[in-house]
């Protein structure tokens, strides 16, 4: 016998209208009655009775295999989880031996009865709103989320052909924005319990079907935003605020967008506005703090990458080099900005340096959806080329999602080199252009910045003539832009 782990112990009562029931309806009233009781012997009596021409019948008869299928098991593991609620359980030496918890599981034949029930349900009864989000949320507890997306596309479809005319339960019409609501409702969810691929491809639906909902916009900011896409993410984020201007939420996005790419003069007026709009005193806080940091760092000179003492470092204090490295491998936070500047720069003079051939290595189980593979993969990587940011970031990526115990660490080792390098400049333009130690991490950031499509790469002397520069003008979907790069250590190396 089969059993599928659901995580929601509440859906049982997905479809009953709690708030009261129809009197013309008394095969409804009394299956209320025996819900309430439990009494699944008595609901399959009254389901022989009813007519199945009545909505309601495919809502008893859905919790009534629901019921059915529904059984509580108590596990025990050895090691840590992630239910809140288990008891630890403690050997004689007063030490935590595991972990006991009572999880919910469905015998998938008996729910599958239930699924089967409500698909019938939506077929006669096509606008009723109520059993088109259960089965949705039944497919998403039970970690079908595929299927949870096809029912999802199912509705969306539904409300172009209907108007966006509904029905709840007792035929009841539903509000306007029920549907608005509901999507925004499955994409939190998702945002919680499913992957970011799944929760991005939700976001893309919603985004087709309401490509001027600036709540949607945003959604698809946020995955974009979560996977480094950040001039992607603003594009949308601009969108959505140019459908709704009052929306501070959405115009503090905006600014602190600009802000992490260092394009200050750009992040400024979205600061002034949830200064002078917002009524929340920790919004104007938050606004106030931003502004005044980038002033400060308006006046800050962008670092200088000094070869000749980076090499010094390097190959003439190779014992500092080393603890230095220790430190960060540790994910040490204590490491100063300057720090990790110096482990950067220098190891591309060292074994350390990014090896541009063995950091493809993780492409292959990446495409493959292998993700066990691809974090392990991309651990053994970094143990030679501990700064590659796309390493770093699919590995930091994969952890979270795997729920390995070293997400946090990798993600803190990615901000600080992603800091290292930022703080030689913004790539905005000849006089500030980015340092890399090599050609990957500079795609890196180029897809960081909304790369679509290369246009033009040509190498050209930085403004002072004393170095070398990338020049890379390429198309991201807010348009064509340019960005700089100083290649100076590359071109050591050639």
């Amino acid at each position: 016998m089969k059993t599928l782990r659901i995580l929601s112990a509440g859906v049982i009562l997905l479809f009953v209208a709690i708030s009261g029931f129809s009197q013309d309806n008394p095969n409804y009233e009394k299956y209320l009655t025996l819900l309430e009781q439990k009494d699944t012997i008595s609901i399959k009596q009254l389901l022989t009775k009813w007519n199945q021409e009545d909505p309601e019948y495919y809502v008893a008869a859905f919790n009534y295999w629901l019921l059915r299928a529904k059984k509580e098991v108590i596990s025990i593991n050895a090691g840590e989880t992630d239910n809140e609620d288990s008891f630890i359980l403690y050997d004689k030496n007063h030490k935590p031996a595991g972990y006991m918890s009572g999880d919910i599981v469905y015998e998938e034949s008996l729910l599958n009865r239930a699924l089967g029930v409500i698909e019938k349900g939506i077929e006669k009864f096509p606008d009723r709103l109520d059993l088109r989000f259960g089965m949705a949320t039944i497919y998403i507890d039970s970690k079908q989320t595929d299927k949870a997306l096809d029912v999802i596309k199912g509705v969306l479809d539904q409300t172009r052909d209907n108007n966006d005319v509904w029905f709840w339960s007792l035929n009841q019409p539903a509000e306007p924005n029920a549907v608005t609501e509901g999507m925004q409702g499955y994409f939190n969810t998702f945002v919680q319990s499913v992957s970011a691929k799944e929760t991005e491809a939700l976001a893309d639906l919603l985004v087709e079907y309401y490509p001027k909902n600036p709540i949607f916009l945003s959604d698809k900011a946020s995955c974009l935003y979560n996977n480094w896409q950040f001039e992607d993410a603003l594009h949308l984020y601009e969108e959505a605020f140019q459908q709704d201007t009052t929306d501070l939420l959405i115009a503090g996005n905006i600014a602190f967008g600009y802000y992490e790419l260092n394009r200050y003069d750009e992040s400024i007026p979205y600061l002034e506005t949830v200064y002078r709009q917002s009524q929340d005193a920790r919004e104007k806080d938050w606004a106030m703090g931003l502004l005044d940091r980038i002033e400060s760092l308006k006046a800050t000179v962008y670092k200088k990458v000094n070869i000749n003492e980076l090499k010094q470092f390097a190959q003439g204090r190779r014992e500092e080099f080393d603890a230095l490295l220790t430190r960060f491998q540790n994910a040490d936070t204590t490491l100063t900005d300057d720090e990790v500047f110096l482990l950067y720069y220098s190891s591309a003079f060292t074994g350390y340096k990014t090896d541009e051939h063995k950091i493809k290595g993780i492409d292959e189980p990446l495409e493959n959806d292998d993700y066990e593979k691809a974090y392990t993969v991309g651990k053994e990587i970094l143990k030679n080329s501990p700064f590659s940011l796309k390493v770093l970031y699919y590995t930091c990526m994969l952890a979270d999602e795997l729920k390995k115990e070293d997400a946090v660490s990798l993600a803190n080792q990615l901000y600080m080199v992603s800091d290292a390098i930022m703080s030689t400049g913004n790539g905005c333009s000849l006089d500030c252009p980015i340092a890399v130690t090599n050609m990957d991490d500079e795609y890196f950031l180029l897809r960081a910045f909304g790369m679509k499509k290369l246009n033009k790469q040509a190498t050209i002397r930085s403004s002072d003539g004393s170095g070398v520069v990338d020049k890379m003008d390429f198309v991201s979907d807010g348009g064509a832009k340019t960005r700089y790069f100083n290649v100076d250590i590359l071109f050591c190396f050639y």
